[in-house]
């Protein structure tokens, strides 16, 4: 399947970080890295929880001002009140 996929949609994946990624991911990858092209699989980056491995490297694809301050940018967002549904 994912020959097929990757036969059909060549290079749509720029890059792909997993930031927080549980301890059990790198077995995850594992198998995956049977099934998904090298050349797929060097655009992958995985990260732990420390922000000083990951934060360059998405500063480096994503201007600060785009980028949550959660991640390392300038960017704040509101949180936003969404109302309870009330029972009719």
């Amino acid at each position: 399947m994912a020959a097929t996929y990757e036969n059909h949609y060549p290079e749509i994946l720029y890059k792909c970080f997993f930031i927080n990624a549980p301890a059990i991911f790198p077995l995850l990858m594992g198998m995956l890295k049977t099934v998904i092209a090298p050349k797929t699989l060097k655009k992958i980056k995985t990260y732990g929880s420390d922000k000083k491995d990951w934060g360059k490297d998405l500063l480096e694809l994503i201007d600060a001002d785009q980028l949550g301050i959660k991640y390392g940018g300038t960017k704040f967002r509101k949180a936003i009140h969404i109302p309870e549904e009330r029972e009719s």
